[in-house]
């Protein structure tokens, strides 16, 4: 699921996470078109159980090391 909402918020949660984002259409040959895709930053974030940050893994982390670190917060 992507995050959704106001663009305006969307904006200032991708700048205060460091994250990019941009629309990009699935057929450039049709502008007008409802179906696109989103490139994006492909990290997942850890927050603690007061929703700040504690650490972020890339698609390259090994899941025991990211096992490892949300045992830590539970």
């Amino acid at each position: 699921m992507g995050l959704t909402g106001d663009e305006k918020l969307i904006k200032a949660a991708a700048k205060n996470y460091r994250i990019y984002y941009a629309k990009a259409l699935q057929d450039k040959s049709k502008p007008d078109a409802d179906d696109y895709l989103m490139d994006h930053s492909s990290i997942v974030f850890l927050m603690d159980k007061k929703g700040r940050y504690v650490t972020h893994f890339s698609h390259q982390t090994n899941a025991d090391v990211m096992a490892k670190m949300i045992a830590k917060q539970l």
